[in-house]
């Protein structure tokens, strides 16, 4: 909405870049007394400030593609809602494929763990999903995942990782999808990098060095750099030499 005005209703939904909810969060706020969040990311809670708790959170697992003509192409994922909650009764017949559950947390780190491994390498590779394990990129995702898992809290860790791998069984297998990050790196945006693979890397320091190396190539080319190859990466990582310019 625009900033200036003061629209009210019964929910305010937001499904905004990382970066951007703590600009939209006062307004936010003040336009409904129930909030529901379905962006993507870890640490949100800092961008948005004061009262995060009583937001309720969505994950979205499905794609979407701009196409020519103001048309999107759909991949198939729906909408993982708390069961319950407002975002179920809102969302349930609206076309969208809605799964309720009484495990939130473990599914967006599951979805957390999901993104900050596949996106980045997709987003540098300029590959959809399913073209990775061609590209011999398959190894590579699978030991960013595998690093980043003592990012998560323990009491979700265990459920996170399983349903993190069978999603990520899936869209290596059958998703032609071209993740967010690549379509920010191709139209010159800024990427969500720092909610995703740059959260564990701060969180992890060296722990973490395949993930910290595919961060900061994401880096570089959101900056302009068109000299980038994956044979930085660090030995073991799946791809050395391996470049791409």
């Amino acid at each position: 909405m625009p900033s200036g005005e003061g629209l009210e209703g019964d929910f305010c939904v937001i499904a905004l870049k990382a970066y951007d909810i703590g600009s939209a969060a006062s307004h936010a706020r003040a336009s409904a007394s129930r909030v529901i969040c379905a962006s993507n990311g870890m640490g949100l809670e800092r961008e948005w400030g004061p009262g995060w708790d009583s937001v309720e959170k969505a994950v979205v697992m499905g794609g979407f593609l701009p196409r020519a003509g103001g048309r999107v192409e759909v991949h198939p994922g729906g909408l993982i809602c708390e069961s319950g909650g407002s975002a179920q009764r809102l969302f349930e017949g609206c076309g969208l494929e809605v799964a309720s559950t009484r495990e939130m947390e473990a599914w967006r780190w599951a979805k957390w763990l999901l993104n900050s491994s596949l996106n980045p390498v997709a987003a540098v590779a300029r590959a959809a999903n399913d073209e990775l394990p061609g590209l011999g990129l398959e190894p590579l995702v699978r030991r960013i995942l595998d690093e980043i898992v003592p990012a998560v809290p323990r009491a979700f860790a265990s459920r996170a990782v399983v349903l993190a791998r069978g999603m990520l069984d899936f869209l290596l297998e059958r998703s032609a999808n071209r993740c967010s990050m690549l379509l920010d790196l191709e139209a010159g945006r800024r990427t969500e990098i720092e909610f995703l693979t740059g959260l564990a890397e701060r969180m992890l320091g060296g722990a973490c060095p395949s993930a910290a190396a595919v961060a900061d190539l994401v880096r570089a080319l959101s900056s302009g750099s068109d000299s980038v190859e994956f044979r930085d990466l660090p030995p073991g990582s799946g791809c050395a030499g391996r470049e791409r310019a």
